[in-house]
């Protein structure tokens, strides 16, 4: 219940009329819903469809309950009605972050635990580790078989992007702003481990962040980096600058290289909600383990980007190596 109550208090700073006499969002966003179950509460009075913009987005006042992992989330509001943003986002990355560890561990067609064991193991709802789910299977890192259980799906073709400036992010002209959306130091885990090269327990600074271009939502980004080598770190501060340019000015901490995955994907209803797309439009999932000038891997970033914003330019030489093998036709 006292959710319920804090839902009324933010809907009566916002001049809004309780949950019971709202239910435009159950019609518009009925995947979203379900995810919030547990919570027995609607994550907005109005529907989610349109662009939300910064300006419009306020903190909740008084709103900063505590999940069960330990994790704050904050209520936004945009033009259209209060919103739970970052809790969700914690648990439905923290449950993709331990799939992919389970997937990376295992051999293609290898079985995972059941749905109930890793929703016991997790301390998720079904339908939001369900959710989680259905977007590995739809990405092909999870097969799920009628009876049988799910098991690690085959392989994506990665092509190897060469060059220094190999692929240009972003390509969007206009004004970027950024928007955090939760912090928090966590420990790497099996996935953000093994991409950092660090044992599970190792401190990790965990930012999730909205990128705007003129006001308009283009990209979600979910960043960790190594908590040791950016103690105090000013989050905020990440919202008017570059993340990486503050990596240097402020702790000697130069970017040199990094290994990148590019995949289509379709937009969830959390990212659809976020980025103002349709459930399922295309989206681009860019995943970057990046390496210091002393040649320590110090962050890795998953972002989505909208499908019909980004574009990929690569600059490929077609000519035959000295002793190389022949291109490939």
């Amino acid at each position: 219940m006292g959710l319920l109550r804090q839902e009324r208090d933010c809907l009566a700073h916002a001049g809004r009329r309780p949950r019971g006499e709202v239910s435009q969002a159950r019609h518009h966003l009925p995947g979203l819903l379900e995810q919030r179950r547990e919570l027995r509460e609607l994550p907005a009075t109005g529907t989610l469809s349109s662009p939300l913009r910064t300006a419009a987005q306020e903190p909740c006042p008084g709103s900063e309950p505590t999940w069960a992992s330990g994790v704050k989330y904050e209520t936004f509001r945009h033009n259209k009605g209060w919103v739970l943003v970052a809790g969700s986002l914690q648990k439905r990355d923290r449950a993709r972050e331990h799939l992919l560890g389970l997937v990376e561990s295992r051999v293609v067609g290898q079985a995972i635990p059941s749905e109930r064991q890793l929703s016991a193991e997790l301390e998720i709802s079904r339908p939001t580790l369900r959710a989680v789910v259905d977007g590995l299977v739809r990405d092909g890192w999870l097969v799920r078989e009628h009876g049988r259980g799910m098991f690690v799906g085959s392989p994506k073709v990665a092509q190897q992007i060469s060059g220094t400036h190999g692929a240009t992010y972003p390509t969007a002209p206009g004004t970027w702003t950024s928007r955090v959306l939760s912090h928090a130091t966590i420990q790497a885990g099996t996935l953000i481990g093994s991409r950092l090269r660090v044992t599970p327990t190792t401190a990790v600074l965990r930012i999730a962040r909205q990128r705007f271009v003129n006001d308009d939502p283009i990209c979600l980004e979910t960043i960790h980096v190594l908590q040791e080598m950016v103690p105090e770190f000013d989050v905020q501060a990440i919202e008017q600058n570059s993340f990486y340019a503050l990596l240097e000015e402020r702790y000697g901490v130069i970017p040199t290289d990094a290994e990148q995955t590019l995949a289509a994907a379709a937009a969830d209803a959390t990212e659809s909600a976020l980025l103002g797309l349709a459930l399922e439009a295309p989206i681009l999932i860019l995943e970057r383990t990046t390496r210091d000038q002393n040649g320590r891997r110090f962050e890795f970033t998953r972002a989505t980007y909208r499908g019909d914003r980004y574009q990929i330019k690569t600059s490929l030489s077609l000519s035959k190596p000295p002793g190389g093998p022949p291109n490939a036709e």
